[in-house]
């Protein structure tokens, strides 16, 4: 993202940063430890409808949030499944699981690229 932006013209890299700075910022939405951190754009409330966004899943197919609506949709969303708060995080939803509904889709979002979350449910799979 960063050369992204170094390579813009300086008139684009202003709009870019006037968008940005005119986002919402909220700072009582999640902390590190005693540390509130600033989020940037939109939230949403639990239960809320999600925006209809289109994930490409590990097998390269897209998945459109819309085609789930009507559907109990859990959305565990991590920077990396290769650190270890977020596989942390990928585990403690997926072992919550059996708890939900009959139905209930979980789905676990990340930046990394298909054949790194590939290895990751493969590494989890033989582990259990």
């Amino acid at each position: 993202m960063v050369g992204f932006l170094r390579a813009q013209p300086t008139e684009a890299r202003a709009r870019i940063a006037a968008a940005v700075d005119d986002r919402p910022r909220t700072k009582t939405v999640i902390a590190r430890g005693d540390q509130p951190l600033t989020l940037i754009g939109p939230t949403l409330e639990v239960g809320a409808l999600a925006p209809d966004v289109t994930l490409v899943l590990a097998d390269q197919t897209p998945l459109r949030l819309a085609d789930l609506r009507g559907q109990l949709v859990v959305l565990s969303v991590v920077p990396s499944i290769d650190t270890r708060v977020c596989e942390s995080q990928t585990h403690h939803v997926s072992d919550a699981i059996p708890q939900l509904p009959a139905g209930a889709v979980v789905i676990t979002v990340s930046r990394d690229l298909p054949f790194a979350q590939e290895r990751f449910a493969e590494e989890a799979m033989t582990k259990t």
